[in-house]
C-alpha cells in the first residue's frame, strides 16, 4: 500500500525509514501553486509505484530551519532518500517524466513507462 506521508520528525519519518524502503520528500509551501500541481503528480506516481517508496512532504512554510539546512533553496523541490541519505533530487519546474527518470536511475523494478513491474 503506499504511504504518503505528512513529516513531523525528519529524522525518523524520512532518515530511518529510507534504510526499508526509498523516501521521495516533497518540500512544497501553501504559496506555491507549483507545488500544488507536482503533489498531483507526486500522488500518481506513489499509487503507480504500488509500494516502491513512500512520499513524504515537508511543509517549508512550517520547516524553514530544516528546509534551508537540508539544501533547498527554490520550490518546488523533491529529493530521493535511500539507506539514510539523499541520492538524488530536482527543483524548479518538475515534469511527470522527469521524476519518472528520477525513480527509474535509483529504484530497482521501477520502469519508466509506467510505475514497478
Amino acid at each position: 500500500m503506499p504511504m504518503i506521508v505528512e513529516i513531523v520528525d525528519f529524522q525518523e519519518d524520512v532518515v530511518l525509514a529510507s534504510n526499508h524502503v526509498p523516501v521521495l520528500v516533497d518540500f512544497w509551501a501553501e504559496w506555491c501553486m507549483p507545488c500544488k500541481s507536482l503533489m498531483l503528480v507526486l500522488e500518481d506516481l506513489v499509487e503507480e509505484g504500488d509500494g516502491a517508496f513512500h512520499l513524504a512532504r515537508l511543509d517549508v512554510g512550517e520547516h524553514r530551519q530544516l528546509a534551508a539546512a537540508l539544501g533547498v533553496e527554490g520550490l518546488p523541490a523533491i529529493k530521493l532518500y535511500r539507506g539514510g541519505e539523499a541520492v538524488d533530487g530536482l527543483a524548479g519546474t518538475i515534469a511527470k517524466m522527469q521524476v519518472k527518470a528520477l525513480l527509474t536511475r535509483h529504484l530497482p523494478g521501477w520502469n519508466s513507462a509506467g510505475g514497478a513491474s
